[in-house]
């Protein structure tokens, strides 16, 4: 039994069909069947969920910009998408080089004390 839900209007409506955007080139549709789809995702008859690689190609920025902006509270999305924020993501994914963990030289230093001893 499909979920129903109106649509503002007190319509009742089937639910949308979700498509698994990283299922969709596995499905071998022909192109009419993708455009059909498409045309179904276009009219909200379908919701596609897009993976990260798909919407970071699709909107031009680095899978990993995506996953830092899901880490951030939706109230600090909304101040960077209307402007009112300009933090760096840059700064985010790299700490200032004062601040960044020395263990790579650390436990360099600890395999010649080891050897030396």
């Amino acid at each position: 039994m499909r979920n129903i839900y109106t649509n503002g209007n007190s319509a009742a409506t089937a639910a949308p069909s979700v498509i698994n955007g990283r299922g969709l080139q596995h499905r071998n549709l022909d192109a009419r069947q993708r455009a059909s789809l498409g045309a179904d995702i276009l009219d909200g008859l379908a919701v596609m969920q897009s993976s990260i690689r798909q919407l970071a190609r699709q909107l031009g920025v680095n899978e990993r910009y995506i996953r830092l902006a899901q880490r951030l509270t939706p109230e600090k999305r909304r101040a960077i998408l209307s402007g009112r924020d300009s933090t760096s993501f840059a700064s985010l994914i790299r700490p200032p080089i004062g601040r960044r963990p020395l263990l790579k030289k650390r436990a360099s230093f600890a395999a010649i004390e080891r050897v030396l001893s």
